[in-house]
């Protein structure tokens, strides 16, 4: 199997996995009545969390379960609209459906991956989640509510606070930072207003996350040993750069934003700094200025 086709076939199955979930929401919407009427036709998709049932389908046949999938969407959709049109539960139903779907001369038709539209629905969670780009739009949080299974919507509209309340480096490895770093860190101790507490996990995403939450500025800065950092630019320090822009923070590697770097190798390590952006840009300022 070429790279091609192994493409193809996870865009397949992140498609079902989206159209399973949402079929395991229809039954909340139902009445008691015609919960137990569908009960045994949407058993074999609210069998444990969706993702298990795409796990369940390894060596099979993925444009047949689509074509099901589809078939039983339209039905409850004929069948369920006279009661439930106006629940958001069958509005998206409908919506996916259409997105996913076509009638062919009365019958349904799975559309190709290179048939869905730039808004095409990425999560019944998140409305506005699609395959365009979201830039500008926000950040906001999910948390699993294990009663459901389900990333429910906790935080919405997530902005790095001010004033923030950490700072977040490794001070073990203070020895092996440049003065300028030093310098940096020793500011950041000694700031009177607003006044930041040391907290530093070793794990990137939930220093991050802290910071995010309540303020503060995460930092791997080059060393001796690592001149060019540890953190690799595209999976690791873009991402979340992307993410704390989006959240009114910034992210640079000393010098420059890091939604701005060209990569020159897909596992190109860089140094990290990110978190309130006046905190950020301090640490450009002693890296570039502090001689100056």
């Amino acid at each position: 199997m070429d790279s091609t086709q192994v493409a193809s076939n996870i865009r397949q199955m992140g498609r079902i996995q989206l159209l399973v979930t949402v079929l395991q929401r229809v039954p909340r919407m139902l009445s008691e009545e015609d919960r137990e009427h569908y009960a045994e036709t949407l058993a074999p998709y609210t069998q444990g969390h969706a993702g298990q049932y795409v796990y369940r389908l390894k060596g099979e046949e993925i444009g047949d379960h689509l074509q099901r999938i589809g078939t039983l969407m339209q039905q409850l959709l004929d069948e369920l609209k006279p009661a439930y049109e106006e629940e958001p539960i069958y509005q998206v139903l409908e919506r996916v459906f259409d997105e996913h779907f076509q009638m062919v001369e009365e019958a349904v038709r799975c559309k190709s991956n290179d048939q869905l539209s730039a808004s095409s629905l990425q999560s019944p969670d998140d409305l506005e989640a699609t395959y365009r780009n979201k830039r500008g739009q926000g950040v906001h949080g999910f948390t699993l509510d294990p009663a459901w299974g389900e990333f429910l919507l906790s935080h919405e509209n997530i902005r790095f606070p001010e004033p923030p309340m950490y700072f977040s480096f490794n001070h073990a490895a203070e020895k092996h930072f440049s003065k300028e770093m030093s310098a940096y860190i020793n500011w950041l101790q000694h700031l009177e207003y607003p006044h930041l507490s040391q907290r530093y996990v070793g794990s990137m995403v939930a220093d991050f996350h802290r910071n995010l939450i309540h303020g503060g500025v995460f930092g791997y800065p080059a060393e001796r040993s690592k001149p060019d950092g540890k953190i690799r630019l595209l999976y690791e320090a873009a991402p979340l750069a992307f993410i704390a822009e989006q959240a009114g923070g910034y992210g640079s590697d000393g010098t420059q934003s890091l939604l701005n770097i060209q990569p020159t190798d897909i596992h190109q390590r860089i140094p990290v700094f990110i978190g309130n952006r006046y905190l950020v840009e301090k640490a450009e300022e002693f890296i570039v200025n502090h001689h100056t």
